[in-house]
């Protein structure tokens, strides 16, 4: 089949449309950040047909215009149900907390291992602002804590049950209302921020309103200037989304 020509005109057709389609909607499935901007009209449909195409074309192992492709996106885009709005509402709220210097260790989790974390974390000085994070699995202890403390904390622990260590990292935390408990999008909304900074997260972790990132120190002023902007958005898209309901 060339391109930008069309099967003929019958059931054919109508297959040929219909496995577009579900190509299409699959592939959409796997592409959640652009559900939004997809629903409320934001993207330009032939340049994201053009960006789709060859996924499209791999997976029904044929030539496929854009033009049905660009069809295929703007009925997909009525059917869509992602309601972020709610998540712009929490995320508009949130409050940024970036430190530096900090260290994480990763440890193989044993009775003894953990009662040594553990009575370590006894001496951080939470009141003076230090912290120390611990996370636990069945086999596994993962410690966020600060870099003067690491080397130590190591050989307390014993070298045998240290798994890997790094440092120069920071930790990005977003304080946001409980409401955001409920609210679906709100990870993907913040972790996206870091995809488009081309920045890993080293380990991420949550508490009742709270969610931290630890990632390359290098990168705080970047990521904290990326988060900040994102803040800010999220309120010109709530105003956004309230004016359209």
């Amino acid at each position: 089949m060339r391109e930008g020509v069309f099967p003929p005109e019958g059931v054919f057709a109508l297959d040929y449309e219909s496995s577009v389609s579900e190509a299409v909607r699959g592939i959409l499935s796997e592409m959640q950040f652009i559900h939004y901007p997809l629903k409320e009209d934001l993207v330009n449909l032939s340049a994201l047909a053009r960006f789709l195409k060859p996924a499209v074309e791999k997976k029904l192992g044929e030539t496929v215009s854009l033009d049905a492709i660009a069809i295929a996106l703007k009925k997909a885009a009525g059917e869509l149900k992602y309601s972020p709005p709610q998540a712009f509402e929490i995320v508009k709220n949130a409050k940024l907390t970036l430190r530096t210097g900090l260290s994480v260790l990763h440890f193989e989790r044993s009775e003894e291992s953990a009662r040594k974390i553990l009575d370590f974390q006894q001496r951080i000085d939470w009141a003076a602002g230090e912290k120390m994070y611990v996370l636990q699995r069945s086999e596994e202890m993962t410690v966020v804590v600060l870099s003067k403390y690491a080397v130590e904390l190591a050989g307390l622990v014993g070298r045998n049950a240290l798994l890997a260590r790094k440092d120069n990292l920071a930790l990005l935390t977003v304080s946001y209302p409980s409401a955001g408990l409920d609210v679906f999008g709100i990870l993907e909304f913040l972790a996206r921020q870091f995809t488009e900074c081309g920045v890993s997260v080293i380990e991420v972790f949550s508490s009742f309103t709270k969610i931290s990132f630890l990632f390359d120190e290098e990168k705080a002023s970047l990521i904290y200037e990326k988060m900040s902007d994102a803040v800010e958005s999220s309120e010109k898209l709530s105003l956004l989304a309230s004016k359209k309901r």
